[in-house]
């Protein structure tokens, strides 16, 4: 039952993903940005606690990503500085000036 929601969720986030590319210019950056956040967000939230390693669990031999703070890189990047810098990108289809003197 879990497992059929779980499929149905990232099922419904790849078609939201993938419309938001293909409203994009096809072959520019942001539909590639797209694509990536699309296939790297669906893989990452079955690897995170789901599959035959999770990663919140099996981690990196004795280091768990997601209980022994590496899981925070994780959620740091997707809820922070993707879900951020998505909606400028996709609108303005131009990487945001701050976010790249941050990254500097």
């Amino acid at each position: 039952e879990v497992s059929a929601a779980a499929l149905a969720a990232v099922a419904v986030q790849v078609a939201i993903g993938l419309h938001l590319a293909l409203c994009q210019e096809w072959g520019s950056w942001p539909f590639g940005y797209m694509l990536l956040v699309t296939v790297t967000s669906a893989i990452n939230a079955f690897a995170y606690t789901g599959g035959e390693f999770p990663l919140g669990y099996v981690g990196l031999g004795w280091l768990s990503i997601g209980y022994a703070g590496l899981g925070d890189v994780f959620v740091f990047v997707y809820f922070g500085l993707v879900s951020t810098v998505t909606p400028y990108v996709l609108q303005a289809r131009d990487v945001p000036p701050a976010f790249l003197l941050w990254i500097a």
